[in-house]
C-alpha cells in the first residue's frame, strides 16, 4: 500500500519527534538517507535496531554512534509498544 518507509511511517505519521534523539523503547526512528527513507526501532537507551547495520539486521548503540550514526537523522514517532 505504501512504497516506502519515508512515505508510510514519516510523512504519513499524525505525531512527529523532530530531531529528538531520545525516543522511547519501540518507537520508529527515521532517516532521510535516500528516496525510500529508512526506519529502526528504538532500545530506549539511545541506540535502535535496523536492517542495515552494517550490511545486515543489528544493533547500534549509544557507543556505536546511536542517532548521530547518520548525519540525515529525521526523528521518532510512536511505534510499537514492548510488552513488559
Amino acid at each position: 500500500m505504501w512504497p516506502s518507509a519515508i512515505a508510510h511511517y514519516w510523512n504519513g505519521a499524525s505525531t512527529k519527534h523532530r530531531g529528538d534523539r531520545n525516543p522511547p523503547a519501540g518507537a520508529f526512528a527515521y532517516w532521510n538517507i535516500s528516496r525510500y527513507g529508512h526506519v529502526g526501532i528504538s532500545d530506549g537507551a539511545g541506540g535502535f535496531y535496523a536492517t542495515s547495520v552494517g550490511g545486515k539486521i543489528g544493533h547500534v548503540t549509544t557507543a556505536g554512534g546511536g542517532y548521530g550514526y547518520s548525519n540525515n537523522y529525521l526523528g521518532w514517532t510512536p511505534g510499537a509498544v514492548p510488552s513488559r
